[in-house]
């Protein structure tokens, strides 16, 4: 695998990842959490949300009436920006100019 195509990969997973973060709504409601019930149904547990601490009440965040919004907006959205934040910064000297000229100078492709 060389660099270009490995820039490649990360493009496309980058861009896949904030087509998720985009579509986060439909893909949660009707995968992530539609699998989460079945389980939750195999094991006989009620999705519920966590409970609030009393100095919790004191902040101002907004009271959510169900699991499933709780889940997608508390958890599925931090999760998918830390992932794209990981990703881009991890792997972003791939996209370095030097790095792509490097890569097109292997003996292949110069002859």
């Amino acid at each position: 695998l060389d660099f270009s195509s490995a820039n490649q990969h990360v493009e496309e997973l980058l861009h896949k990842f904030e087509q998720r973060k985009l579509q986060a709504q439909d893909y949660f409601d009707n995968v992530i959490y539609s699998h989460a019930g079945e389980l939750c149904e195999e094991l006989f547990v009620t999705p519920t949300i966590p409970r609030h601490a009393v100095s919790s009440y004191r902040k101002q965040n907004t009271p959510v009436p169900n699991p499933e919004i709780f889940y997608c907006d508390r958890v599925y959205l931090p999760f998918l920006d830390e992932l794209i934040n990981n990703i881009s910064g991890r792997l972003s000297s791939l996209k370095c100019e030097r790095i792509i000229l490097l890569s097109k100078l292997r003996p292949e492709l110069i002859l």
